[in-house]
């Protein structure tokens, strides 16, 4: 195989390599837009939850109203209440921790993607440059 057939197939490997990058940059853009979505979503619920959470905690009761068996039960079930309210705002904090978690992970390979597209177009440039001195050289 010629040097020019082989700076041609050359080429040929690194604008496969940059479609492919562009291909997973669009991939990684669409799916950190979801996450950025979703965790921005949680933030607002987190917010209600939050507000909720104080609403709740800060229920009283006055004694007088309440006696005997009747306030022992309304307790139990209010300590119930709070305890799962606390249980599903933590559960709540854990996944938009982990969705932003991901969009780092996303980003981070996105940016690798962006720098590996820059040198193969860096690449590309070379190989073009090289190709028009074969063909020059080949006249």
């Amino acid at each position: 195989m010629s040097s020019l057939s082989q700076l041609r197939a050359q080429k040929r490997t690194v604008l496969q390599g940059m479609n492919n990058s562009r291909e997973q940059i669009s991939i990684l853009e669409d799916k950190i837009t979801r996450l950025q979505r979703a965790s921005n979503t949680l933030s607002s619920n987190l917010s209600e939850l939050n507000s909720v959470k104080s609403s709740i905690e800060s229920l009283t009761i006055e004694n007088s109203k309440w006696k005997g068996r009747g306030k022992e039960k309304f307790d139990d079930f209010y300590i119930t209440y709070k305890g799962s309210v606390k249980g599903y705002l933590n559960k709540v904090k854990d996944a938009k921790e982990t969705i932003d978690e991901d969009i780092s992970r996303y980003s981070t390979t996105q940016d690798n993607y962006v720098n590996g597209l820059n040198n193969l177009q860096n690449t590309l440039s070379s190989l073009n440059y090289q190709i028009s001195v074969a063909e020059r050289e080949g006249e």
